[in-house]
């Protein structure tokens, strides 16, 4: 068990220190936010959808415009679907579609950010642990 942790302590230090672990890092945040993104956007448009689907509003709808969220029962499950309606004419556009790729985009950056972050955290982090055990050893020697 300690030779296991040992090895695998010593492979993030090599993966968090190498010349290339920026990119090591951001490809590593992209496949992070790529497999959990649908999970966590997508339970919340579920549980809570109303909520969620307003906060894309603003970029949704042009301004002048407001949403309009319908949701109905089908016979066999709840079905949404979301309008942007022109407040001068009432003019509607259904633009469910819009909507949930705007709340998808916006669960993806934003894990995507705070995975990079913390891993960049954690790089500098484990460089200055490095650089002064590497600097202990210089003087003990």
């Amino acid at each position: 068990m300690d030779r296991a942790l040992k090895t695998v302590k010593r492979l993030m230090v090599d993966f968090l220190t190498t010349g290339k672990s920026i990119w090591a890092i951001t490809i590593v945040a992209g496949f992070i936010a790529l497999t959990s993104f649908g999970a966590i956007g997508g339970v919340l448009a579920a549980v809570m959808p109303k909520p969620v689907f307003t906060l894309a509003e603003p970029v949704v709808c042009a301004p002048g415009s407001s949403m309009r969220y319908d949701e109905f029962y089908d016979g066999y499950s709840t079905q949404v679907r979301i309008f942007c309606v022109d407040d001068a004419s009432g003019a509607e556009k259904e633009k469910t579609l819009l909507f949930l790729g705007v709340v998808m985009g916006a669960f993806f950056l934003a894990i995507f950010w705070i995975t990079w972050g913390v891993l960049m955290l954690l790089r500098a982090i484990v460089k200055k642990v490095l650089l002064k055990h590497e600097e202990g050893v210089k003087l003990q020697g």
